[in-house]
């Protein structure tokens, strides 16, 4: 394994989640729209919570496959 397949991995992985926040905070604020649902706290607290989750999955992923390809 070179030093650029794990540059390879680690882009991939990066802009897998730079794809991911974007669309799910968009999509999110559809769905908020479309049920008539107002942007208030409690529900920018769980936008906020749902990115956190989806930047903590990104890095395992891309951990993950860094482990797998380096072995």
């Amino acid at each position: 394994m070179t030093v650029r397949d794990v540059a390879t991995v680690q882009m991939t992985g990066e802009t897998r989640l730079g794809i991911q926040i974007p669309v799910t905070i968009a999509t999110a604020f559809i769905l908020l729209n479309a049920f008539g649902i107002s942007s208030n706290i409690m529900s920018l607290t769980g936008i906020a919570l749902a990115i956190g989750v989806i930047v903590d999955n990104g890095i395992i992923m891309a951990e993950n496959s860094y482990k797998h390809l380096s072995t």
